[in-house]
């Protein structure tokens, strides 16, 4: 099972809900080694001794943990929202032996894997990343402590009208370096520079003009057209202002022939021969 807090790997990672769960937690609390834990609920937690205030709440077998709100980085409600079920990092910061609870902080622990991973990082890497926010353009992503976007055009060769239909927050994933600027601290990742670019090795496979084509609705631009996505990983676009107007849905599964071959756009201009249901397969005259 890969659960990966925070896109980290490192030989001071320790499991989760194991039956010793206490003695793990005392261990990283002396060593100052890095834990990681599902995020159970967040709110408030008074009459816990030193386990106090409001915070995230974390279980790890019957043992309690809580990392205050100050120590986790999480900016806004909902980040905090957002960060319930997730694995996440941390550091032990005080622990209470007679009610076996502890404070932990994820900021301190985010800033020493920030370290590391500046000091390694290099472009050409492949790296572990998690998914911290999801929008329709990008995904926001741990990298061992750093924050890195991926934009939309760096998830796939194929038309990514909504990078949510990608992605969830806390997924983990492979993701390649593509550049890094260490003055500047910013780095650039890419998840589409892990698959196979059609257009450069699978030229065999690039339909030809007049060749009929089966391919799925990736995106509808009201007044200019639709953009189709066709195996394994070609976009075609169709125009309406030049055919007028025809009413499609994303997902919609169309037969189209290629008129044109725009390499350096790469894309393939097509027109419409039919539409084929999404459920059932049933075709349409266009």
């Amino acid at each position: 099972m890969r659960n990966l807090a925070e896109g980290y790997i490192g030989q001071e990672k320790l499991a989760q809900g194991v039956s010793d769960a206490w003695d793990k937690i005392v261990s990283a609390y002396k060593r100052g080694t890095i834990y990681q834990a599902r995020v159970n609920a967040v709110g408030s937690n008074h009459g816990d001794g030193q386990v106090e205030g409001h915070g995230l709440i974390l279980w790890i077998d019957r043992v309690k943990g809580v990392i205050p709100f100050k120590e986790s980085l999480l900016k806004t409600p909902g980040d905090i929202r957002d960060i319930v079920g997730q694995i996440v990092a941390f550091k032990v910061k005080d622990i209470d032996e007679h009610r076996q609870t502890f404070m932990a902080s994820r900021r301190e622990a985010l800033e020493q894997m920030a370290g590391v991973t500046w000091r390694t990082i290099a472009p050409g890497q492949v790296r572990v990343a998690a998914a911290r926010a999801v929008t329709k353009y990008r995904v926001i992503v741990d990298i061992g402590g750093i924050t890195v976007p991926i934009p939309a055009r760096e998830v796939s060769y194929y038309w990514v009208d909504d990078v949510r239909d990608y992605f969830s927050i806390g997924d983990t994933f492979d993701v390649k370096v593509i550049e890094v600027d260490q003055e500047n601290k910013k780095v650039s990742v890419s998840t589409r520079a892990l698959q196979s670019d059609p257009w450069l090795d699978e030229p065999e496979k690039l339909p030809s003009k007049g060749q009929r084509v089966l391919g799925a609705v990736a995106a509808v631009k009201e007044g200019a057209g639709i953009y189709i996505n066709v195996e394994p990983g070609f976009v075609c676009f169709y125009g309406q202002r030049r055919h007028g107007y025809v009413r499609h849905a994303k997902g919609d599964r169309l037969l189209v022939e290629v008129r044109e071959v725009d390499c350096e756009k790469r894309r393939l201009l097509v027109n419409l021969i039919e539409r084929r249901n999404r459920s059932y397969g049933n075709s349409a005259a266009i």
